[in-house]
């Protein structure tokens, strides 16, 4: 889904285990870019481990991807590194917060994916895959002008949920703590703005 907010841009959301990156023509991506890539370049491969959290692998699947100056065929990837898909696109991967298992792909150069070019891996599924909106430097989509955090995540049933701790409207209807959000709708936060969830 694509998330609006006030003030702190538009992200593209994906859900699940893994996340595929390719060229827009060939529509065979879940990240479609228009750029020189192989129509399945390269994928994300999301795993939760037990002891080790969670992994995020970089998979070369149709095209040569580099991670710093080293070519890779598979390589864990850790925050802050650097990767290029051919000649032609690069991001950066990073984990904005320790309190989160959501990660974020934020494209270089011009590229950008549904209109934006910052992409959020959520872990699905779970307060411990929330994304964190709010003025603090480990959240996920930073507003520096507000004065308190929303968080939006998945249930254990898939469905998508919001907390305020100050409380807020949905569709100008009040709610407190936490509620369900459906696509399409608008979460007011007095501190944040407005937040819209467009699948």
């Amino acid at each position: 889904f694509l998330l609006r907010v006030d003030e702190g841009g538009e992200c593209l959301v994906l859900r699940g285990e893994s996340v595929s990156i390719g060229n827009v023509r060939q529509t065979r991506a879940d990240l479609p870019v228009l750029a020189n890539l192989a129509g399945r370049h390269a994928s994300i491969r999301r795993s939760l481990s037990f002891h080790g959290g969670m992994q995020d692998v970089i998979v070369a699947e149709e095209g040569e991807v580099r991670v710093g100056d080293e070519s890779v065929s598979s390589r864990p990837l850790v925050s802050g590194d650097r990767v290029q898909l051919g000649s032609a696109l690069g991001f950066v991967y990073s984990l904005p917060s320790a309190r989160s298992l959501s990660a974020m792909v934020q494209l270089q150069g011009a590229f950008q994916v549904a209109g934006t070019d910052r992409i959020l891996l959520m872990k699905d599924r779970g307060k411990d895959g929330r994304l964190l909106l709010g003025p603090g430097r480990d959240c996920h989509v930073r507003v520096g002008s507000a004065t308190a955090e929303v968080e939006i995540f998945a249930a254990n049933t898939g469905q998508m949920r919001v907390a305020c701790a100050a409380g807020g409207k949905i569709d100008g209807a009040p709610f407190r703590g936490e509620h369900p959000v459906d696509a399409g709708q608008i979460v007011e936060d007095g501190s944040l703005g407005d937040i819209f969830y467009d699948p």
